[in-house]
């Protein structure tokens, strides 16, 4: 969890628990009626650095996915994308059967399936999103994905081989809501927790 202080936001510790988070070509994923290619798009860094979904010509879900140990508690999953071909990304939890859809133009949350506590955009700059949702865990592996999409609430649509989105920066992390990024490559990354020092009014020291 986080707090805020004076515009200060304090965050606790943290895991990112997707491995290669930003090389969706790595064996870590699985790509579903897809083709990725890496850096297709710039990323909110400014480095050419996003990957590209390029849908196949199968009439079904086009995108990557991964498997991930959770625990029963509530869990944020997040990927920064941006619009491509296709206008839409949507994010999956299919083992708990829950998916949110966001719109890449406007920056909007459209349609919500299932127990998704929060479905949240952010926008990230050069028409980048950070897109997220929040559930609860429960003690098992869950399977995590992110899929263009052609409209709201849709999950199929015939792909053409194009860039259909381009994804950046995936987190799966035990949180009620998307903290500070952190980058993984073959294991899980830990942030630690913020920490604040300030004078209080009788002259003494305080940490938060």
């Amino acid at each position: 969890s986080g707090s805020y202080l004076s515009g200060f936001l304090l965050e606790s510790t943290g895991t990112n628990l997707c491995l290669q988070s930003e090389t969706l070509t790595n064996a870590s994923w699985t790509k579903v009626n897809a083709a990725i290619a890496a850096n297709t798009a710039v990323a909110p860094t400014g480095a050419l650095v996003m990957a590209a979904v390029q849908g196949d010509a199968l009439n079904d879900k086009h995108g990557v996915q991964q498997s991930v140990l959770l625990t029963a508690q509530a869990h944020t999953y997040s990927h920064v994308a941006k619009a491509g071909a296709q206008g839409w990304v949507y994010l999956e939890n299919s083992t708990l059967g829950l998916r949110a859809w966001f719109n890449l133009t406007t920056g909007v949350v459209g349609t919500t399936q299932g127990a998704v506590i929060e479905a949240l955009i952010e926008p990230f700059g050069i028409g980048n999103f950070r897109c997220s949702i929040t559930f609860t865990g429960t003690g098992a592996f869950h399977t995590m994905g992110a899929f263009a999409a052609s409209a709201d609430a849709v999950t199929t649509y015939v792909g053409t081989s194009v860039n259909d989105i381009f994804l950046w920066a995936a987190q799966i992390e035990a949180s009620a809501f998307p903290q500070t990024y952190v980058p993984t490559t073959t294991a899980s990354v830990a942030r630690a927790g913020d920490t604040l020092t300030y004078k209080g009014d009788d002259g003494k020291l305080y940490l938060m």
